[in-house]
């Protein structure tokens, strides 16, 4: 069998790949919305396989990064930490 076209991936993604991996995240709709022009760079920018194994693995570390972002923008007391923190994310 051939390798998928980027169109496909495009699809697997959308249907398939991103709502595991954000439910796998915990991660409503609302938190994280991906345009197809953002999964396409994902898909020519970051993965360089035939299949779809990488492209789910890219999109699971977005989807850590932004629950990181969630989860670690307060502290227990309520205060917020220094926006200086996302920078290198």
């Amino acid at each position: 069998m051939g390798s998928y076209t980027d169109e496909e991936k495009l699809m697997i993604a959308k249907d398939h790949l991103l709502p595991k991996q954000m439910k796998k995240h915990g991660l409503k709709r609302a938190q994280l919305r991906l345009t197809d022009d953002a999964v396409r760079e994902i898909i020519t920018c970051y993965t360089r396989e035939s299949g779809v194994r990488n492209l789910e693995r890219r999109l699971g570390a977005l989807c850590r990064k932004v629950d990181m972002r969630l989860v670690g923008r307060t502290r227990p007391n309520g205060l917020r930490y220094p926006e200086a923190i996302w920078r290198n994310f």
